[in-house]
């Protein structure tokens, strides 16, 4: 049987001076004259004829007081009588991840759905006083909420990403004595990833589903050309048909048929051509039949590409072959050949030859041959090699470049040397240096073009594009915005039709006994007063 129990026992103190002062409030008053007389018992004849009671204590009347006054104070301390033992906060551990959300056709609500359904249920029916505490697994994080407020919540209705640990291990960290964790999922969690304690309820059942697995794209800036490869997975009884659609920053949508085998992965290479301006990319797979599609899209950030003003600029002898050169680096990268003025800006500037200090701070420049003071004449450099680590030089073939003239002291000292050419005296000096700063790179050469065969090698083209490519300042990286949800979470093929386990009983709140012990205190006083 369960006991009384007092919520603000300190109030009992009260009981220390108040049944002291009732039992001296109870005593029969003493005599204010005390005469001494000869006839005490004419005195007594004449009591009894006024029938009065001499003053005595009546030991009734102060325990009916003392009970009232006991009766009030323990009402003032609390008392409440507890209705059974059990579990007073349940923890609510509800499985957000992308797989949650899936869908049937015919309009069926998602796991996720059905899950927060159950909870607003079952907080509709606890006590009062069970605490209500809920974790949101979903997109690699735990969101924690407390009460019924949470529910409400829009941010706990988009079902993403996969769990950031199992669903046993989460479970057990929230695991007390007055504790019940109740973990809700889907029908894809078997029971023996379930956690070991605690309420578990599942929903949902098998749904066919196809997914994009992955998307990657083969940059070749700063030509507007790329490469998309993109690879999608049917988990289903059956091959389903749909479509690939890659629509965006490019010139030409995309809308590809595919038929997608069960459980066989099957990759796509798509070229493209992109915007100049760039922007969003999407790529998506849209199937019938599909239970899932928040993993069936895929986005990128596609910077807009370097459409630049491209110069030349030469010494008297003439820029014929740098001309030409420029004018196939425009046409590949979609640039526009303007004159060199002084004081006006470009987005690239190739020099061939001529006098004068290079500019202090580098920039988008590609320099054959610049003179100035202090540099001297170095006839027939021979013994030529390159750094091949470089990515400027990485894979391409110098070995047959010969230069007939070039001007030792030249180029800047600061620049990384990529170029190496034998002085008679049998050391090295640089033929080309590549200078990085704020504003983009520059790179120079020690002789100019119609001075060497460079020109004429096949690895010119690509050094020209590269020198292009490098020199321009800023990011050009393609940024991912969205990423389908992991693998993982998308094989709904699964079912375990094993019992859940339901949630135990809670108790009742506990009664107040301060309004009985105050209605039986009245009584009381009601019965001392009706007593003489």
């Amino acid at each position: 049987m369960e006991l009384p129990t007092l919520t603000n026992a300190t109030q009992l103190w009260w009981l220390l001076v108040l049944l002291p002062l009732l039992f001296w409030l109870a005593q029969p008053p003493r005599p204010r004259k005390l005469l001494y007389t000869a006839h005490p018992g004419q005195w007594r004849l004449a009591q009894e004829a006024l029938r009065r009671r001499p003053p005595r204590f009546r030991a009734l009347r102060w325990l009916l007081l003392s009970l009232a006054a006991l009766l009030a104070t323990i009402a003032a301390a609390e008392p409440v009588l507890q209705q059974g033992l059990g579990p007073t906060r349940l923890f609510v551990l509800l499985d957000a991840s992308a797989s949650t959300g899936a869908k049937s056709s015919d309009g069926e609500s998602s796991p996720f759905e059905r899950s927060l359904a159950a909870v607003r249920e079952v907080f509709a029916t606890l006590p009062p006083h069970v605490d209500r505490d809920i974790a949101i697994a979903r997109d690699g994080a735990i969101t924690r909420r407390s009460g019924s407020a949470a529910l409400s919540a829009s941010e706990i209705l988009l079902p993403r990403g996969a769990l950031p640990a199992p669903l046993p291990e989460l479970a057990a960290a929230a695991v007390r004595a007055d504790t019940v964790v109740w973990t809700l999922s889907d029908a894809q969690t078997p029971a023996s990833a379930a956690p070991a304690e605690g309420a578990f309820s599942r929903f949902g059942g098998p749904k066919d589903h196809a997914a994009l697995a992955s998307v990657t794209i083969e940059d070749r800036w700063p030509l507007g050309d790329i490469v998309l490869r993109a690879r999608a997975v049917a988990f289903s009884r059956a091959a389903m048909q749909g479509t690939l659609s890659i629509e965006g920053a490019v010139r030409a949508a995309v809308q590809q048929p595919i038929t997608l085998p069960p459980g066989e992965p099957v990759e796509f290479e798509v070229p493209l051509i992109r915007t100049a301006e760039g922007g969003r990319l999407e790529v998506a797979i849209r199937v019938a039949g599909d239970a899932l599609a928040s993993d069936d899209v895929s986005g990128f950030e596609l910077p807009p590409l370097p459409r630049t003003r491209i110069a030349v600029q030469g010494d008297e002898t003439g820029t014929e072959l740098a001309a030409k050169a420029l004018a196939a680096l425009a046409e590949v990268t979609g640039g526009t050949v303007v004159e060199a003025r002084p004081g006006e800006a470009v987005g690239f500037l190739l020099i061939e030859g001529g006098a004068g200090g290079l500019p202090k701070e580098p920039g988008p420049m590609l320099s054959f041959g610049r003179s100035r003071e202090g540099a001297t004449p170095w006839p027939l450099p021979v013994g030529i090699d390159w750094k091949r680590s470089d990515p400027l030089f990485a894979g391409l073939d110098f070995s047959e470049l010969s230069v007939v003239h070039a001007l030792r002291d030249s180029l800047p000292s600061d620049g990384e040397p990529l170029l190496f050419a034998q002085l008679p005296d049998g050391t090295t000096a640089p033929l080309a240096v590549v200078c990085t700063g704020a504003n983009g790179s520059a790179v120079h050469f020690a002789f100019r073009l119609q001075d060497s065969n460079l020109a004429l090698l096949p690895a010119f083209p690509q050094l020209l594009l590269r020198a292009y490519e490098r020199s321009q300042p800023g990011s050009r990286a393609i940024a991912v915005v969205q990423q389908p949800s992991p693998l993982a979470e998308a094989d709904l093929r699964q079912h375990d039709a094993t019992l859940d386990r339901p949630l135990p009983k809670f108790p009742e709140s506990a009664r107040d006994l301060s309004p009985w012990c105050l209605c039986i205190a009245l009584a009381l006083l009601a019965v001392r007063c009706g007593l003489r």
